[in-house]
């Protein structure tokens, strides 16, 4: 069973008593949709702060919001415009980088890893890219201290997550860029369709899938790529193309879409 609601935090409190008084037996799913600013869309993914704080999103003007009750989302950060900003490469090996379509920062050594997904196409014609099965994509990496270093990856990645984890045309593949198995690369799943791997508090891991147009669904699984539980994603995404993104936090699981409005925040998705 599942409840849309889009009355904020206030409900969210409501529905997570109300989902927990129920027997246990009765499978509940609560969509609660947090509303992006006024003419914007396309938050891919979702993060949070070491204090909690969040969710941030990326939205389609180039700005980086923060969802801060009750006021909704508020401006925390700016990548488009005349806005104070500080590019750290725009290109590498000689070629430039068209198409950066995941980003992660090792917390003990401050290496910056992220992929170019493609040599061929830029990010507006991600559709062209996906039906012509490019996979001209790199994997690299950039010190801030020292720039880019020797160590790199080439097979057609899409998406780089903590730590170090990528999505791989039909697979979920593993590298581990230290030592002593450094540039040691394992799949961890086989998945027909998948779009974002994301880390959980907990050392796990979810894995959005595209089943087909408006039909979605998200994996748990563990860091050996074990499925601990196979969900479907419904409720106000039954309306979205696609479903880019979801992050773990809490009790709650919150849902990113470049093709929504809003970040969904779903209460007993697994």
């Amino acid at each position: 069973m599942a409840v849309i609601s889009s009355f904020g935090s206030t409900a969210s409190a409501i529905t997570a008593f109300l989902l927990f008084a129920l027997p246990s037996v009765i499978a509940v799913t609560v969509y609660t949709t947090l509303s992006l600013p006024p003419g914007t869309g396309g938050p891919k993914s979702v993060a949070f702060d070491l204090r909690g704080g969040g969710p941030y999103a990326g939205i389609s003007d180039g700005r980086i919001v923060k969802y801060t009750p009750p006021l909704g989302f508020i401006d925390f950060a700016f990548t488009a415009g005349t806005r104070a900003k500080t590019p750290l490469a725009s290109s590498a090996e000689g070629s430039p980088i068209r198409f950066c379509h995941g980003l992660d920062v090792d917390p003990n050594t401050g290496v910056v890893y992220f992929t170019d997904a493609s040599a061929n196409y830029l990010l507006s014609n991600t559709t062209r890219a996906a039906l012509n099965r490019d996979s001209t994509g790199r994997l690299l990496r950039f010190d801030p201290r020292t720039g880019f270093g020797p160590w790199r990856h080439r097979r057609g990645q899409r998406q780089l997550l903590r730590p170090h984890h990528q999505v791989h045309r039909r697979h979920c593949q593993e590298v581990l860029p230290h030592r002593p198995s450094a540039n040691t690369i394992r799949t961890l799943l086989n998945v027909p369709s998948p779009s974002t791997i994301r880390r959980t508090t907990g050392g796990e891991f979810t894995v959005t899938e595209r089943v087909r147009p408006f039909t979605h669904r998200a994996l748990r699984i563990d860091a050996n790529g074990t499925v601990m539980a196979n969900v479907s994603i419904g409720g106000p995404y039954n309306n979205v193309t696609v479903v880019t993104g979801v992050q773990i936090y809490g009790l709650y699981a919150y849902v990113g879409s470049l093709y929504a409005n809003f970040v969904g925040q779903v209460l007993g998705l697994f």
